[in-house]
């Protein structure tokens, strides 16, 4: 009995198609979310047949946020490699990603910035990105801003001060726009 499930294994094993067995590595990523594993993905990409096959999922986005929420550095690295590489909704959803980490760990963040070399614009993009749960929002938009302003002041690192001081300046000014577009003048206190 036990010879005859160890052949019928076998066979099964032997002709499955390769896409059956091989996850990607973004799959193996989504099953296992190790530092060891963020370091294996270089795209978002699902196996032959896979529901999300030539697509991307939100769900499995959600996998990757907490990890990056949750501080793993691989991670925050893996989701600033694929923003790079991404356009359109997907790049919106992972620029939201990234700048969440700003309140959370606004010193992580600095330093993966730096390792990651972005441009002076992409930094301001990330950071005054609040995400699409706040396109509406005016007053939340800027309550977040002034949290993510809150937080990079704390960090004092001297190699991180230039990009600090302009992440925070890029807020100050969104922040002086928004206000001058409202038409109140009044700028409402920082919590």
């Amino acid at each position: 009995m036990l010879m005859r499930t160890r052949v019928l294994l076998l066979l099964l094993i032997t002709f499955l198609p390769a896409s059956v067995l091989a996850a990607t590595p973004w799959e193996q990523y989504l099953d296992f979310p190790s530092a060891q594993n963020a370091k294996q993905v270089h795209s978002l990409t699902y196996s032959k047949g896979a529901a999300s096959f030539g697509n991307y999922n939100g769900g499995d986005l959600q996998i990757l946020a907490l990890q990056v929420y949750a501080g793993d550095r691989e991670s925050l690295r893996l989701a600033i490699r694929l923003k790079g590489q991404s356009d359109g909704g997907l790049a919106e959803d992972l620029t939201a990603i990234v700048g969440h980490v700003i309140r959370i760990h606004p010193q992580l963040f600095l330093e993966e910035i730096k390792f990651a070399k972005i441009s002076i614009t992409g930094l301001e993009d990330i950071v005054l990105n609040a995400g699409l749960e706040y396109a509406d929002r005016p007053e939340a938009n800027q309550y977040e801003l002034n949290m993510r302003l809150e937080a990079l002041s704390r960090v004092n690192e001297k190699e991180l001060q230039v990009l600090r001081n302009t992440s925070i300046d890029a807020i100050k000014r969104e922040s002086h726009l928004t206000l001058r577009s409202s038409g109140t003048g009044q700028k409402r206190p920082a919590p």
